[in-house]
This record gives C-alpha cells, structure tokens and sequence, in this order.
C-alpha cells in the first residue's frame, strides 16, 4: 500500500479524518507511516468517472480507495467490479459505513476515525489483501 484515494463523495472528508485523529491522539503516529494522499480529481478524472476505472486505478498504484457505503448495480459499479476483478493480491476497498452518521454523531465519527487508522496500518503492513471491502465501523454502532 501507497496511500490512500478518497472517492468523489468523501473527498473532503480526509480533513474530518486527521481531526478526529487529533481527537484520539493518532494524528501523529498516523501521519508518521506517510500515506500518499489522493482525491479522484488529483489523479486526473473527472468527477464523473466510473468505479471501475477509479477501482482499476487505485489497485495498480497501490492506493486504498476510500468511499461511503453506496449501490449501484450496474456492470462498473464498485461492487461489480470488485465482484469480477477482486484477486488475492487486491487491496480492499473502505466504505464508510454510514456517512451522514459519520458527519454528524461526534462518538460514531470517533469510532470510524478508530477504525481507519487500525485498518490503514494493517493494510500497509500486508493484511486484508483480497478482501474486497471493509465497513467503518465493521459492525451497527448504537
């Protein structure tokens, strides 16, 4: 793992991300392993592109592609993509779970940002390869 892509609809969330990482006094450590840090306009799409290609992009450059919790059912949607291309060596994709809960409950939002920075460093150190996808947070939180 390089870094991290975050989608066209949790673009602006990175900032969210490193506050609530602040929050738990990870900030530092996280930012400490250097993530690469990318939005899909960054990487040169626009903001329309398909999945698929976002998908594509972000396994061939090693970056975790980071989304909120969406469907789409058509043949380059994420899930059909990565239902059709996933491979042991795939990096998985992390879905916000819930993204106005994430926006607006500080205690959930506390949980995902957790979450991600436990993900993140475990992704980068070889594990969860071929997973497909991983929920912030993994389960309901009430």
């Amino acid at each position: 793992m390089q870094g991290l892509v975050f989608d066209i609809n949790v673009q602006g969330h990175y900032a969210h991300f490193l506050h609530l990482l602040g929050a738990l006094d990870l900030a530092d450590i996280w930012l400490g392993y250097g993530f690469r840090v990318h939005t899909v306009p960054g990487l040169g799409y626009p903001t329309n592109v398909r999945d698929r290609v976002i998908w594509n992009r972000s396994q061939a450059d090693e970056l975790v592609l980071v989304t909120e919790n969406r469907t789409a059912d058509d043949a380059d949607s994420l899930q059909a993509t990565i239902a059709d291309s996933l491979t042991p060596d795939s990096l998985p994709v992390l879905t916000i779970a819930n993204k106005p809960r994430f926006e607006n409950d500080r205690r959930y939002a506390l949980i995902v940002a957790q979450r991600f920075a436990d993900l993140t460093v475990d992704i980068s150190l070889g594990q969860y390869r071929g997973v497909g996808r991983l929920f912030l947070p993994p389960r309901t939180v009430v």
